[in-house]
Formats: structure tokens, C-alpha cells, sequence
């Protein structure tokens, strides 16, 4: 369970290559005195330390300590059941993470704000606890395909096609969907230009009088 100790909890949520961490950071400068967690790094811890499961999941095994290394690995056997399955293993580890991270950041002097950016956070305790909930969303499925595949080729390492990216996005539009439905206080609807900081700026006006 969170213990807040006065610190307001802000949970963002999104697709891979929505903004969620664009916005988070962005977030984190405006309201000042505020800390960030990347939830999405406990996603990659959880691999080594469930190496039965992510075998199961990818067909290999798991011979690396280092989680990221192993997904880039096995990128293309990312089909949209695949990261499902992967989101599913990790949630539970990332939950405890996530929440065993701002436990103790609350009691540190000097934060007001604590934000915690993930792909699986819509479903996670943390989400329900928080604050403030936010998802970000391209303004349109075809801007954010080409963003994915143009973030691949730029790094090498991630995706670099249309159906691995087609994936990636359907692979949590189902609890995207569900947590715009029933447990979100704003969603952010993102077109990849100076608009983002503008509409983050206002919402953290918001947020600061809660």
C-alpha cells in the first residue's frame, strides 16, 4: 500500500512511443519539488529475476542479467500476445517496485510530487492509490506507428517496422482502453509538437490544487 507521508502520488500511463515520459518529465518541471519513477526499467529487471517464465514467453533462455538486453534480443518475437504475456509476468514485480520506490521517496524533505510513468500501470494497485491518474495518447494510431518505426531506425534497437509497431500498439490498447473508461482524470492527447508542454502546463496548474 502507498504511504503518501503528504506527498501527492501522479500515475501516466500510454502506449510505447505515446510521450508518457515526455510528458512526465515535462511534468516534473513544472511543478517542481517532484521526483520521477520509471516504472518501465522494473519492467526489464523482472526478466532475469523470472527467467523460467520469460522463457516461456520468448522461446529462449534467459542468459543475461540485464532485462533490456535480453528484449532487444528477441524483439521480433514480440507479436501483440507475446509483450501481452510479458506485461502480465511483470506487473506484479513492477506493482512492488513501484510502490516500495515512492514509499520511500515520501519520506525524503523537500518533495512535493511524486510521478510514476509505465506501460502496465492501469492495472497495477499503485494506479488505483494514486492521486492523479493521466494517459497519454497519439492524436492519431498512424503518427504514432511512424514515430516507433523512425525511433527503431534511429537506435537500432527497438522497432523498426510496421507490424512489430502494430504490435506494440495492440498489445495494450485493450487496458489503455479500459483505464480511460473507468479510472482516469485526464488524458493528454498528443500530436508530437510544442502543444504537449502547453497542455502539460495547464494540467499542472490543475494538479497543484488539488
Amino acid at each position: 500500500m502507498l504511504k503518501k507521508n503528504g506527498k501527492k502520488i501522479i500515475c501516466v500511463a500510454g502506449f510505447s512511443g505515446s510521450g508518457k515520459t515526455t510528458a512526465s518529465k515535462t511534468m516534473k518541471r513544472y511543478l517542481g519539488n517532484t521526483v520521477r519513477i520509471n516504472g518501465d526499467l522494473f519492467m526489464f529487471d523482472a526478466i532475469p529475476l523470472l527467467p523460467k517464465e520469460s522463457e516461456k514467453i520468448f522461446g529462449e533462455p534467459v542468459d543475461t542479467d540485464d532485462g533490456l538486453d535480453y528484449l532487444i534480443r528477441f524483439t521480433h518475437k514480440l507479436t501483440s500476445q507475446t509483450t501481452k504475456d510479458y506485461i502480465f509476468m511483470a506487473r506484479p514485480y513492477v506493482n512492488k517496485k513501484v510502490i516500495e520506490t515512492a514509499n520511500n521517496l515520501a519520506l525524503e524533505q523537500g518533495i512535493d510530487f511524486i510521478i510514476a510513468d509505465c506501460i502496465a500501470l492501469p492495472n497495477l494497485d499503485v494506479w488505483k492509490q494514486a492521486d492523479y491518474r493521466v494517459v497519454v495518447m497519439p492524436k492519431s494510431w498512424e503518427v504514432l506507428v511512424k514515430r516507433l518505426i523512425q525511433r527503431g531506425k534511429e537506435t537500432g534497437t527497438d522497432v523498426a517496422d510496421v507490424a512489430v509497431a502494430e504490435n506494440r500498439r495492440f498489445a495494450v490498447e485493450e487496458e489503455i482502453s479500459i483505464a480511460i473508461a473507468t479510472n482516469v482524470d485526464h488524458i493528454i492527447y498528443n500530436n508530437y509538437d510544442e502543444q504537449l508542454e502547453e497542455d502539460v502546463k495547464i494540467l499542472c496548474e490543475k494538479i497543484k490544487n488539488l
